[in-house]
């Protein structure tokens, strides 16, 4: 919360920056073309269609998502579950966005390896209500789609390693602001005299990780004041700026195999 009373310092700690790092280097060499997307925001230039949380408008969120992403010719089906369906009975899964009461939000499946099984991607019901969070969702388990076509490891990545990785591509296929933002979700309600406040949180990257991966993204695009970075949350955005300064001292990622 307070990143920006430390405006010439890395956010992360040594082991963490050289993660991020590594990892970032892995994405711009197997995938390039990704920082060539635009950067999309949460607003109706971006996403016209109007959202009322049934199954429908989540299935034009996907498919507007999905062309976003480049993958508008792949055929994926979207399926839709509750907690306890016994989802996890299916032969891979991968969970997207877990946290908060409803656990997880989405899950991408596929039986047996990618081009023998037909991946699926799944969505929990009760994610349906938030169009913000649920184009993070999207772009998480799309992601893990962009991944799981054969591709060389990232070095030293493993099973517990591919969540945060697919995070990080949803940054770099232009969606870091909902991924950013939905790391730690506010709510408020009024009813009547009383009123509720809650606090969420999803995906599998800290607030710190995310802005330093932010600030990455913008020096691989050549960006020093993205107009963007004014739609980031005040902690994402902080550590955003935090980054953005400190890398200004230090080079662009070498894209080693």
């Amino acid at each position: 919360m307070f990143a920006w009373l430390f405006p010439s310092t890395c956010p992360l700690e040594p082991d963490e920056r050289a993660w991020v790092d590594a990892r970032v280097a892995w994405i711009l060499r197997h995938y390039p073309h990704l920082v060539e997307f635009p950067v999309r925001l949460p607003l109706r230039s971006d996403f016209p269609e109007v959202y009322d949380g049934t199954r429908d408008a989540a299935c034009a969120l996907f498919r507007r998502i999905q062309s976003y992403m480049g993958l508008g010719r792949e055929k994926i089906p979207l399926a839709f579950y509750q907690e306890g369906d016994g989802l996890d009975a299916l032969r891979l899964h991968y969970s997207g966005r877990s946290g908060g009461e409803a656990g997880t939000a989405g899950k991408f499946t596929h039986g047996g390896g990618f081009l023998s099984g037909r991946p699926t991607i799944h969505l929990n019901e009760a994610s349906l209500k938030d169009e913000v969070g649920l184009a993070a969702t999207l772009a998480h388990e799309l992601s893990h789609y962009l991944l799981l076509v054969p591709r060389p490891s990232p070095p030293g990545a493993n099973e517990s390693d591919h969540e945060p990785l697919t995070d990080l591509v949803t940054i770099f296929a232009g969606f870091g602001v909902f991924t950013a933002n939905a790391i730690v979700r506010s709510t408020s309600k009024d009813e009547g005299l009383s009123s509720t406040w809650s606090v969420s949180r999803s995906g599998y990257l800290s607030t710190q990780l995310a802005g330093y991966a932010l600030a990455r993204y913008a020096q691989a695009r050549a960006e020093t004041k993205p107009a963007w970075r004014k739609h980031l949350s005040a902690d994402p955005r902080a550590y955003f700026e935090q980054s953005r300064r400190f890398l200004r001292r230090e080079p662009p990622l070498s894209l080693v195999p």
